[in-house]
Order: structure tokens, then sequence, then C-alpha cells
């Protein structure tokens, strides 16, 4: 196999090693002896080696007890990975990509001018993380204009969107400032895409939430469920931004996305406890009224709207005794 070192920042390759059977067991590490040298001072002096699997001749990537272990792309260490064409692997700091000699390579550019060739599927991934960017931007300012019956609706729509816009991109640009710092390539369009797919995952919860609620307003259910599953977004999206900014094992990952979560939770029980409940004699409804038949809706007629009255009296009075 041929042994690619990847450059943090731009992901080029920096060196190839090509790996014969001759040559096992292969050495990988940070001591000048070994057959591929990492200057890199996450890496121990013999981190990994290549070896043959003895049953089928396969190549195997074996830890040597290292101190940061070989990480998978997953984001997982393991101590011995059976690798393949194309496969990649993390030391330290550095990433390493293994090529069977015979794989394909890009066609050669012209020398009257071309782009540089890019990885086959990264414009595929960037239209696609623009179309969620756009489509919860343009969600969000929908539900906006829908919701309000002012003549400004539209400047109301568009100030909700650029809002949307302006939070999503703050958060996502100190994930890639994290990312920048940790493993120095930003992704800022990576975190772009979990930022707004997450917020509009959480926008879709909460305008069925709305409507389940003024169909069936009795009952807290539906509002356990919705804190549920916002809190199990939150989870995943922590983990989804370490994945891409840090060198965090996937346990480390989740369990992160977890303490978030129970942080927000924690944090929203002190802002309802110190929330001021005094008693009123206004009724309060926070939905907004939804144009649906009267059918759908569980209604009584006069009759049962007098019985409510007479339990509802009856209540107060023994309240007031």
């Amino acid at each position: 196999m041929i042994v690619e070192v990847i450059h943090p920042r731009t992901g080029a390759v920096v060196e190839r090693a090509r790996v014969d059977e001759s040559a096992l067991p292969f050495t990988i590490g940070r001591a000048r002896a070994n057959g591929l040298v990492l200057d890199d001072p996450y890496v121990d002096g013999v981190h990994a080696r290549l070896v043959a699997e003895p049953e089928t001749g396969a190549l195997i990537v074996e830890d040597m007890g290292s101190v940061n272990g070989v990480v998978l792309a997953t984001g997982d260490r393991a101590a011995r990975i059976r690798m393949h064409s194309g496969a990649e692997l993390r030391l330290g700091r550095t990433t390493l990509r293994f090529w069977d000699p015979d794989a394909p390579v890009p066609p050669a550019l012209r020398l009257d001018g071309g782009a540089p060739t890019r990885e086959s599927g990264a414009p595929r991934r960037t239209a696609v993380s623009l179309l969620i960017c756009a489509l919860a931007f343009g969600s969000l300012g929908a539900l906006s204009w829908l919701g309000t019956t002012a003549r400004s609706g539209t400047n109301t729509a568009l100030a909700a969107g650029l809002g949307f816009a302006a939070v999503a991109a703050a958060w996502a640009g100190i994930w890639a400032i994290v990312a920048r710092v940790v493993i120095h390539r930003s992704r800022f369009v990576t975190h772009l895409t979990i930022a707004t797919a997450t917020l509009l995952a959480v926008m879709l919860i909460g305008t069925l939430g709305e409507w389940i609620e003024f169909i069936w307003p009795p009952g807290n259910t539906w509002a356990v469920i919705e804190g549920a599953a916002t809190l199990g977004l939150l989870t995943t999206s922590v983990a989804l931004h370490l994945a891409n900014a840090t060198t965090l094992s996937s346990a480390r990952r989740w369990r992160a996305g977890a303490v978030a979560s129970a942080v927000v939770l924690m944090l929203a029980g002190l802002f309802a406890l110190a929330d001021d409940d005094a008693f009123t004699d206004v009724p309060a409804f926070s939905e907004s009224i939804r144009p649906l038949k009267p059918s759908l809706l569980p209604t009584v007629d006069a009759e049962g709207l007098r019985e409510v009255h007479r339990e509802l009296r009856e209540e107060v009075d023994e309240m007031a005794k």
C-alpha cells in the first residue's frame, strides 16, 4: 500500500511512503529509525506499526501502546485495524491515508488553465449544506410571516430570517475557531450546517407542538415529549460539532453533549422557578387561533359549557371556604 501524510490545514498530501511486503513490519512514529517519520509532538517514538495478517495477507495497523492511540475516522480509538484503500487514521494530530497502488487518480489538468482538482464529493456536500441553511432561513421567515397579523409582516419575516442567520453564523464561527485551534481546519460550512439543521428541527418540533396544544390544550404530555426531543437534538448537535472540531473519541463527544443538555435543562428549571407566578383573574391561553374546522376540535355544546361553569364555580366556592 501507499501511505499518505495529510497536511492538517490544507488537506494536501505532504509525504508518501510505499509499504512493500519486504518492508514489514513497517513502523510509524517520531523516532528517526521508523519507516515513516512524523514530525508531530503528539506522536510517540514508535507509535504504530504495519504488519500482514497471517491468514489473508491483509495490511494491519497495530497500536504500539502509544499515549494518544490510533484514532479511526469515526473518532474511536482502536488497537488493531485492518486497512483498505482510501481508509484514514489519525496518529496524534497527523492524518494518514492508505491507498492501493492501483487506485485510480483524477485526470491531469490542462496547462492552458484549469481549477485544482477537489475531492469528488466536496462540491456536492457544500451544495447540500447551503440548501439546508437556505431551507432553515426560509422556513423561519415563512413561519414568522404566517404568524403575524401586522401590516409589516414581510419586514418581520425578513428580520426573523436575518436574526436567525446571524445567530447561526456566530455559533458556527465559534466552533470554527475551536476547530482551527485544535485540528487546524475551520470547517465553517459544516458547523453552520449543523447549527441551522438543529435550529430547523427545533423550530419544526415547536410548530408541531403549537398545533397539538391548540387542538388538545389540557395536559403536559406533549410538553414533556417536546422538551425531551429538544434536549436530544442539543446533545446530537454538540456531539457533531465536537466531531468536526476536536479529536475526542465518540464516547466523550456524546458525554459532552449530554452534559450540555443537562446544563440547559437545569437553567430552564431555574428560570421557571424564578418566574413570577402572581395570581390573576385573567385567563391565559398561549396559543394563536388556528384555521381548523370545529369538527376537528374537542368541543362541547352550550349545555356542556354550563356544566363546566357549574363545576368551576363549585371548586372556587370550596377554595373560598
